[in-house]
Parts: C-alpha cells; structure tokens; sequence
C-alpha cells in the first residue's frame, strides 16, 4: 500500500510539516530581518578615507611624487595601497606598475591624515617620451574593529578606490591645458545613420566628462565619463542622416589636472 492511498499515512505527514513550520517561522524571520537590515546597512555606508585630488600627475623628471589621504570618519581606518599598469583584477601581491607606495599600508585615526610617497622604480627607456603614460593607483580601506565587537556578527565592508595616474614626460609639445586646442571631430557617413568621430590629437589623455551635440536647437548627449588616449579617436552613432557641419556644434567637457571640467566647442576638420 502506497503512501498516496494511505489516509493516515498523509495525515501524519501533514502533522509534521505544520509542526516544522511552526517551529522555524521565528528563525525564518530573524534571518529575514537580518538580511534586510544588512542590505540597508550596505546602501547607507561611505567610504571615509579619501584621496586629495582626483587623479595623480607624476613628472618623468621626478623620481618621487607625495600624495596625502584623508580619513574622514570618527573611527580609524586601515588602508592597503597598490598600483596597476591597467589591470583591476590585480591585487597588492601581483601589481605590475612601476611605482612602490611607502607605505604600502596605514592606519589612519578618526579625522587624521597621511603622507603616501610614490616612487617610479621603472625604466624610463621603456616608456613613451612623446606622450603620456596611463597607470592606476589602488586604496583599499579596511574599517579597524574594536576588540568589545570581536563577538559579535557585524558585516565589514571593504571599499576599493582607483584614481588614474599619469605619467608626464618633460618637454611635451604642448601644455596639458591647451588640449582643447588640438582636438577635432569629422562626420562618417554611413548607410544608415552618420556618426561623429571625436580625436585627440594631443600628448595627453583626453578625460571627457560630457560629449554634446547641439543641432536645430536640440542637445544630443553623446558620451559620458570616457576617456581617450593620446592620438586616438571615438566614434559616436547618431539616429541622424546628412548631418551639416555649418548647422551643429560639439561641445566637449574635459577634465584638467584639477579634475575641473573645461568645455569648449570642438573644430570640425574633415582630415583630422
């Protein structure tokens, strides 16, 4: 005789399943509750400790650059530095940048500061003297523990920064803030629809915080927060045909070494 046609059989089998659940709808809640509040904990959080500046300009001429963090919490914090040659799945065991942070890690008090000195241990031979080099710097910041809440279940939460790094060799052609006057723009024709070709003609990266196209008095976004290397070129599509030069304008927004946002409007050159 099978369970199925067995009537006490499924009656105790019943029993059992409400008795369960009676008994774990408590713990069902409070890993419930827990969850949520975690996720919230999660939404709220910042990360403390930051970097001066938004990115690091470091001269060949130089073989050190200082840079100065800033913790900006009650509590004091840990941080672990590494750089990186472009990577970001590398940690602070394999880095392959050719740059040494001193100190490779800190901790920092409530509302203090620190001095990191960043020094090139590379060939300079073997870099770019006509344009600049692109390297990230890595933080890390570890909140320290208190040793009264090492019993207790609390979720640590690790904020991972990356701020770009430019290596600068001496002598380049132009300044750094006369970029926007060596940038051009072409228009493609394609079967379906024209694209703009952006350029940067200059030595420098090209960090572009907004692309706009303005034609019959309507603003087009093209781009948002890209970048573009030196001597490199972006295309843009567009839901247009025949576009006219002489009736748009591109505006470009570019970021100076202050991470400033400088826009200009970009010269249309057909042989750029």
């Amino acid at each position: 005789m099978t369970i199925k046609s067995n009537p006490i059989a499924l009656m105790k089998m019943w029993r059992m399943k409400m008795w369960l659940m009676k008994m774990y709808r408590p713990i069902l809640k409070f890993y419930l509750a827990a969850l949520l509040s975690s996720m919230i904990c999660v939404t709220s959080v910042q990360a403390a400790v930051i970097m001066v500046g938004t990115r690091v300009i470091f001269p060949a001429d130089q073989n050190e650059k200082t840079i100065q963090f800033q913790n900006k919490d009650k509590t004091p914090n840990i941080v672990q530095l590494w750089l990186d040659s472009g990577d970001e799945r590398l940690t602070a065991e394999n880095a392959d940048a050719p740059f040494f942070a001193t100190p490779q890690i800190f901790k920092t008090g409530a509302f203090q500061g620190q001095i990191v000195r960043l020094t090139f241990t590379g060939d300079r031979a073997a870099l770019p003297t006509d344009k600049e080099s692109l390297f990230y710097l890595n933080f890390s910041e570890i909140p320290s523990s208190k040793s009264a809440d090492t019993d207790k279940n609390k979720m640590l939460i690790i904020f991972r920064n990356r701020v770009k790094l430019f290596y600068r060799p001496t002598g380049l052609a132009i300044q750094s803030f006369e970029i926007n006057k060596h940038i051009s723009y072409k228009i493609i024709r394609k079967n379906s629809n024209d694209a703009i070709e952006f350029k940067n003609n200059s030595p420098y990266y090209a960090n572009i915080s907004e692309a706009s196209l303005s034609s019959n008095d309507q603003k087009t976004v093209l781009a948002q927060s890209i970048m573009v290397a030196p001597g490199e070129a972006v295309q843009w599509d567009l839901n247009q045909k025949n576009l006219n030069p002489a009736n748009m304008k591109l505006h470009i927004g570019i970021l100076n070494d202050y991470g400033v946002a400088v826009v200009s409007e970009v010269t249309h050159n057909n042989e750029h």
